[in-house]
C-alpha cells in the first residue's frame, strides 16, 4: 500500500512496521503500536524498531490526512486501523455505531501481495447497516480530510465479479458523512433477491431533528448497470461541493468512461458546516441486512483529491454564546464573529434575512423571531431574539447559503447549538416606557441628534442630509425640513456623522459644525452601487454651517483620515475651554493592517481625539493631511489649530464632557480577526479574538492602547 500527498509524494514501505492494537473510546478508535518482527516482500526481516522512513507520517483517529491521499493497499501503514493480522490499512478511523461494535478486525484482511483490502460483512435480518435507526454498521473504515473545497473527489475501486451480492441488502461502496445518521453513500447493492435486483444505489440520509430521513425513495435512487457477474472492476466516485452543499455520483464499469447519476443531493443547510468541514469524513463500507452468509468485498484502491480552494470565502469563526455552551442567559443576543478574507469586504446587509440567518428551537424546529443585523463596519452578524428565550431549552443558530460579503463572495454555512439556563429575561415592572411612532422621521438612517438654540431638533443622516423638526410639549415632531447644504457643497452623498452647535450660537444666529467624509454606501439598499469598503482616505471634513436654515457652509478642516469602512471622523463636542473636540477612528480593526479593513496602516492622526481651535481657524480652511502631500500637516507644531488631544482610541464613537469638566468616551472594541502591532516589549498578534467595549476617562496627552 502506498500513501501519497502533494508535498512529498510519500510512500510507506513494509519495512519493520509494528503491529497495532486498538481501543475504542467514545467514537474514536485509538491506535496503540506494538513492536514486532515481520517478513518483508524481499524475504528480509526487520528488527523490533521502525526502520528509518524518510518523511514518515504516523496516523491516528484524530489525523486529518493531506490531499491528495491515495491507498493502493500494497503495504502496511503504521498507526492506522489494523486488520486481523495487525497490518495497518491506512484508514485512520472506524465510524461509530450505536452498539459500540463498530470495529471487528477479524473481518478485515489487508493483502499486500495482491494490493487489496478485503472487508467481510456482518449482519442479520434486523441489524447490520447504517440505514434508518439501525446504526449497527460495522467496519466502516474512514479517514478525516479537509472537505472545504469545491469539487473534492472520493474514488474507490471494487474488484469483481460482484455476483456474491446475491441476497437482499448486501452492499459495498463508499460514503461521505458525519456519522451513521448523517451521510451520503454510493454502493453496489442487491435490493431484493438474485441478479435482477442488483443496482448501483446513491442514497442520502440526514437527521435534522425528527429522525434520519432520505430525500429519495429506494426506487428512485438507483440505476441498473447489468449483471454484477460481468463486472471485473467497478469504480465508484462521489464529488462534493462545499460552495453550494451538493454531492454528485459517477461510476465506471470495467475501466470505461465515468457516467454520472442523473441527480445529486444537497446536504441540509443545518449539516453543511459539519459535512464539508476541515475534518470531513469519508470511507469504505460493506454491509448486509439479512440472514444469508456473509459477503466479502475486495477494494483495490481508495483516493481523495481536493477541489478548488474556497479560501476566499468569508466564514463564521465563533459565536457568542459558544457552540455547546450551557446555562446561557435567556435574554442574550447571538453574535457571530466572522473571517473576512477579501480586502475591504464586510458583511453585505442586503443579503442577510430570516431565510439564511436563523435561530431554531432544537426540540421541534420552530423558528424564533428576532432582528438580524451587522455592525457599522460589517464585521459581525448579530441576531437579537424578539423576546426572552425559554428556560432550559436548546437552540441552534444557523447561517446558510445566501449570506455574502460586499465583494459578492458567499459565506460558508455555519451552525452552533447552545442551551439556556433559567437566568435573565426578568422584567422590572417599576420601569416602563411608551413607544410613540414619529411618522415624519421614517425613511432615513440617522447618525446623530442635537437640539438647537432655537429649540428645534436636528438630525444628521448617513448620506449627508440634515433634518429639522419643531418639537411640541408632548415630544411630537412637526414641520419637517430637509437641509441639503453638505450634499450641495460636495456634489452628492456624504457620510455625515455628527452635528453640534457653537456655544455662541443663538436662535437668531445659528452656528453649527458637521463632521462628514466620503460616502461609500454603508450598506444602504438604495445605494447598492456604492459598496461598503470603497471609501477613500483623507476625505474627512468638519464644516461650519450658518444662516437661518444652515444654508451657508465653510469647510474649516479637511484632509482628516478615513478608513475603507465605517471608521471615520465621528462625534464632536465643545469643551469647557470653548474648543471643539472630535473622535477620529482607526484605519484598521486593531492597529495593524488586515484584509477586512483593506490592509490600510494607521496614520498619525487616526485612532485619536482631536482638539480643534475654531477661533484660531476663523474664516480659513486647514488641510490636516499628514502623508502623501508636499507639506504634510504637523499636529505637534506650536499653535497648531488642530492638535492631538489623546491617542490609542480605536473607535471612540461618542465623547462627553461631564459637569466636573472631565471628558469621557464610550469606545467600541473590535470584532474578531484583527491584528495588533508589536512594540514596547509586546509581540505583534494576528487574528485576535473579539474585544470588549470600554468607557474611558480621557486625559490630555494620554495613550489608551
Amino acid at each position: 500500500m502506498s500513501v501519497r500527498n502533494q508535498a512529498s509524494c510519500i510512500e510507506w514501505m513494509a519495512a519493520g512496521l509494528p503491529t497495532a492494537t486498538a481501543e475504542i473510546t467514545g467514537e474514536d478508535v485509538v491506535l496503540k503500536s506494538t513492536p514486532n518482527k515481520r517478513t518483508m516482500k524481499s524475504g528480509q526481516t526487520s528488527d523490533n524498531n521502525l526502520e528509518g522512513l524518510e518523511h514518515r507520517q504516523l496516523m491516528a483517529a484524530g489525523t486529518v490526512v493531506s490531499l491528495p491521499f491515495r491507498l493502493d493497499f500494497n503495504a502496511t501503514i503504521a498507526d492506522s486501523i489494523v486488520d486481523k493480522d495487525g497490518e495497518g490499512t491506512g484508514l485512520t478511523r472506524v465510524q461509530a455505531n450505536k452498539l459500540g461494535t463498530e470495529y471487528q478486525p477479524a473481518l478485515i484482511d489487508l493483502n499486500t501481495t495482491t494490493g487489496r483490502l478485503n472487508i467481510t460483512s456482518t449482519g442479520t435480518s434486523s441489524a447490520g447497516s447504517s440505514g434508518g435507526t439501525d446504526n449497527t454498521q460495522a467496519n466502516a473504515l474512514e479517514t478525516q480530510f479537509d472537505g472545504t473545497s469545491s469539487g473534492l473527489t472520493i474514488t474507490a475501486r471494487l474488484i469483481g465479479p460482484l455476483s456474491n451480492l446475491a441476497s437482499s441488502y448486501q452492499s459495498a461502496g463508499i460514503y461521505l458523512g458525519i456519522d451513521q445518521d448523517n451521510l451520503i453513500k454510493f454502493t453496489a447493492i442487491n435490493m431484493g433477491s438474485g441478479t435482477g435486483s442488483q443496482y448501483l444505489q446513491f442514497k442520502d440520509e440526514f437527521d435534522t431533528g425528527s429522525g434520519p430521513v432520505s430525500s429519495r425513495s429506494d426506487t428512485l435512487n438507483r440505476v441498473s448497470i447489468g449483471s454484477f457477474a460481468s463486472i471485473t472492476t467497478l469504480d465508484l466516485r462521489i464529488i462534493g461541493d462545499a460552495l453550494n452543499g451538493t454531492v454528485n455520483a459517477y461510476y465506471s464499469v470495467n475501466g470505461g468512461a465515468f457516467a454520472q447519476f442523473g441527480f445529486n443531493y444537497t446536504v441540509p443547510t443545518s449539516k453543511q458546516a459539519q459535512f464539508f468541514s476541515t475534518t470531513a469524513r469519508t470511507g469504505l463500507m460493506v454491509s448486509q441486512k439479512n440472514n444469508a452468509a456473509p459477503i466479502t468485498a475486495i477494494f483495490d484502491s481508495f483516493e481523495i483529491t481536493a477541489g478548488q480552494s474556497l479560501g476566499n470565502r468569508p466564514s463564521v469563526t465563533a459565536t457568542r454564546p459558544a457552540n455547546g455552551e450551557t446555562n446561557v442567559n435567556r435574554d442574550i443576543f447571538i453574535a457571530a464573529d466572522v473571517n473576512l478574507p477579501n480586502s475591504g469586504g464586510g458583511v453585505d446587509t442586503a443579503t442577510i434575512n430570516t431565510s439564511n440567518v436563523k435561530l431554531i428551537r432544537a426540540s421541534d424546529g420552530a423558528l424564533i423571531g428576532g432582528v438580524i443585523n451587522t455592525t457599522g463596519g460589517g464585521d459581525a452578524i448579530v441576531f437579537t431574539p424578539s423576546s426572552p428565550l425559554a428556560a432550559y431549552t436548546s437552540y441552534t443558530f444557523q447561517i446558510t447559503h445566501g449570506v455574502k460579503d460586499t465583494t459578492g463572495s458567499p459565506f460558508m454555512p455555519y451552525s452552533a447549538t447552545f442551551t439556556t439556563g433559567n437566568t435573565g429575561g426578568t422584567v422590572d415592572t417599576s420601569i416602563s416606557f411608551t413607544k410613540t411612532a414619529q411618522t415624519l422621521t421614517q425613511g432615513s438612517r440617522y447618525t446623530s441628534l442635537a437640539f438647537g438654540p432655537d429649540h428645534k431638533l436636528y438630525a444628521t443622516t448617513i448620506d449627508g442630509k440634515i433634518m429639522r423638526w419643531n418639537v411640541a410639549a408632548d415630544g411630537s415632531l412637526s414641520a419637517a425640513q430637509q437641509i441639503l447644504t453638505i450634499q450641495n457643497m460636495n456634489g452628492g452623498h456624504r457620510s455625515t456623522i455628527s452635528i453640534v452647535f457653537d456655544p455662541a450660537s443663538t436662535a437668531n444666529n445659528l452656528i453649527a459644525y458637521v463632521s462628514h467624509s466620503d460616502f461609500a454606501g454603508l450598506e444602504l439598499k438604495e445605494y447598492e452601487s456604492e459598496n461598503l469598503g470603497q471609501a477613500s482616505n483623507w476625505t474627512g471634513k468638519v464644516t461650519k454651517l450658518t444662516g437661518a436654515n444652515l444654508q451657508t457652509g465653510q469647510d474649516i478642516v479637511t484632509g482628516l483620515p478615513r478608513s475603507v469602512r465605517d471608521h471615520q471622523n465621528y462625534q464632536m463636542a465643545f469643551g469647557p475651554d470653548g474648543k471643539l473636540y472630535i473622535s477620529q477612528s482607526s484605519m484598521s480593526a486593531m492597529g495593524s493592517p488586515d484584509n477586512a479593513w483593506g490592509n490600510k496602516a494607521e496614520v498619525l492622526m487616526s485612532a485619536s481625539i482631536l482638539q480643534i481651535d475654531t477661533a484660531a481657524i476663523g474664516a480659513s480652511t486647514i488641510n490636516v493631511r499628514t502623508e502623501g502631500v508636499a507639506n504634510p500637516y504637523n499636529p505637534f507644531a506650536v499653535g497648531a489649530p488642530v492638535a492631538l488631544y489623546a491617542t490609542g482610541l480605536r473607535s471612540a464613537y461618542d465623547i462627553l464632557f461631564h459637569r466636573n469638566g472631565k471628558m469621557y468616551s464610550a469606545t467600541n472594541g473590535s470584532a474578531a480577526g484583527g491584528n495588533t502591532p508589536g512594540g514596547g516589549g509586546a509581540a505583534a498578534l494576528t487574528n485576535v479574538a473579539t474585544q470588549d467595549d470600554f468607557l474611558f476617562k480621557i486625559n490630555q496627552g494620554a495613550y489608551y492602547g
